[in-house]
Formats: C-alpha cells, structure tokens, sequence
C-alpha cells in the first residue's frame, strides 16, 4: 500500500537488500517481489567507480530484474564516466539517471546526454 500511495505523489525508489551478482536465488525472490508491484521501471545501481569487466559482471548478474535503465551513482567521486557509458551501449541498457552526493531530495537526477558528453570529452 505503502509503494501504491507514493506513486501517486512522484519518483519512488525501493532500495532492496544488498545481494552479490552470483546469489542467483536471492536475486530472482528481490525481482519477483518487485514485479509484484507492477513497477513502472527497474533500475541497476552501477557505481561510476566500477572497473568494465565488473560492470558487466553486475548486469548480468540481475538480469533476471528485466533491467529499464542504469543509474550511475557515486558520479561526484570520479569524473571517469566512460565505463557505465561503455556498458550502457554494450548492453542497450540506457543510462537514465545519475546519483551525487548525500542530498537525498536532488541526488537523484535524469541523465543529461550533453552534460555526460561533456564529462567524456574533458
């Protein structure tokens, strides 16, 4: 009821349990659970930090999540974002947010394509 009624009010954002890429049980409980919500999207958490190999790694371990978007977070800790733009392109995941600092009400951004390309080609 809870997720229901925030819907109606704006963005809300279900943060699960922490789970590895490999506990693949535990993930396909966390995506049935959310699809019992009927989501209007499902969205990885990727850190920016992440190495590629990792990162795919991650996306392919929720793959079971059916996967709508990338946020890219801990964006103000690295001006490195070509791996999550690389891993966006190389899994057709798109990226649709990033994630800065602690400021809970305006951490959570739509991704900028011009800011991000800016980033890229400093």
């Amino acid at each position: 009821r809870a997720v229901t009624s925030a819907r109606e009010r704006g963005l809300v954002i279900i943060d699960t349990a922490g789970v590895t890429p490999g506990d693949g049980s535990t993930i396909d409980v966390i995506a049935e659970a959310l699809h019992s919500f009927s989501l209007d999207g499902t969205y990885l958490a990727v850190p920016a930090t992440l190495s590629s190999p990792a990162g795919a790694k991650l996306v392919d371990g929720f793959s079971a999540f059916d996967l709508t978007g990338l946020v890219a977070t801990h964006v103000d800790e690295t001006d490195q974002l070509g791996v999550i733009v690389e891993l966006s392109m190389l899994t057709g995941i798109p990226l649709s947010y990033t994630h800065t600092g602690l400021d809970l009400q305006n951490a959570v951004v739509p991704a900028d394509p011009e800011q991000i390309a800016a980033q890229l080609l400093r």
